[in-house]
């Protein structure tokens, strides 16, 4: 329960780490206790998702075997189901994250994240109508949700989707004041911006989130780094609504076909030469 009043929360690493442990020393005690398999899984993701683990996919696999023991102990566990669409959310597995995340909220019509997770996955899936559908919906069954900054951000990202920029910045700047220590909430000031055709103000709002972020690219090969910094590229061109990870998702394959498209290259969805040359990143 300690390990749960942390999660609920706003994020920050200090603030999981502290709940790990005691997820940790739960399962100790009880290897079978369900909370605290869930509740450590969440965590393992929470930190692949947000670039705080050294070995994101490691911590991937393990969210994975905890949350496959939880469902076998537990199989109409909603929050099993969030953690589970959550899990194959990370792989890009879309359609079986949309199903995992739609039983999770049949289990339980109030679990805030699974809504969120299945907003995310619908936008990911090209679907930003009902992602905003989905979040807005959230927003009313939980106003007072202590990580609605987060619900602001996929809102708002849904909103730059559909050509809704104005209010896509309102929403960023809310969830900015709810939990300034998010800093990739930050980075997506700078698509809509950049669909607004406001340049320089997307290019400084890449700035503030280098700034914050000092170490994004350090020690990683180079093939990662060129994929940031076209994922930053294509973000503060208005194409990219993801986040800085150096992975190539559906994100990134739709913000590049979206942008072939617009510079009359072929529209492979991968960062070809050509793309490369368009977006005046030198190819490793």
């Amino acid at each position: 329960m300690q390990g749960w009043a942390l999660l609920n929360q706003p994020a920050n690493r200090d603030r999981f780490r502290e709940a790990s442990n005691l997820f940790e020393v739960g399962l100790k005690a009880d290897k079978e206790l369900v909370t605290a398999l869930v509740g450590l899984a969440t965590i393992l993701l929470m930190n692949a998702d947000r670039g705080w683990s050294d070995a994101p996919d490691r911590d991937v696999d393990r969210a994975k075997e905890l949350i496959t023991k939880t469902l076998a102990l537990d199989p109409k566990m909603g929050s099993a189901h969030r953690v589970k669409a959550w899990v194959l959310g990370y792989r890009y597995q879309l359609q079986e994250a949309i199903v995992a995340a739609e039983t999770a909220i049949a289990l339980n019509r109030n679990d805030s994240f699974a809504h969120r997770l299945l907003a995310l996955y619908e936008l990911q899936s090209g679907h930003p109508e009902r992602s905003r559908a989905v979040i807005e919906q959230e927003m009313r069954l939980s106003p007072r949700d202590p990580n609605h900054w987060s619900s602001l951000s996929i809102l708002a990202r849904a909103q730059i989707a559909l050509r809704e920029s104005e209010a896509a910045l309102t929403n960023l700047r809310r969830a900015i004041a709810l939990n300034p220590d998010v800093n990739f909430i930050r980075l997506h000031l700078a698509p809509a911006y950049g669909r607004m055709g406001r340049d320089k103000k997307a290019r400084e709002a890449i700035a503030e989130f280098l700034r914050m972020n000092p170490d994004l690219t350090t020690g990683q090969p180079e093939a990662v780094k060129t994929v940031i910094r076209s994922q930053l590229e294509l973000s503060a061109r208005g194409y990219y609504l993801g986040t800085i990870d150096g992975r190539i998702g559906p994100f990134v394959q739709r913000a590049l076909v979206e942008f072939q498209h617009d510079q009359y290259i072929p529209e492979s969805g991968e960062l070809d030469g050509a793309t490369l040359a368009k977006l005046g990143i030198a190819p490793t």
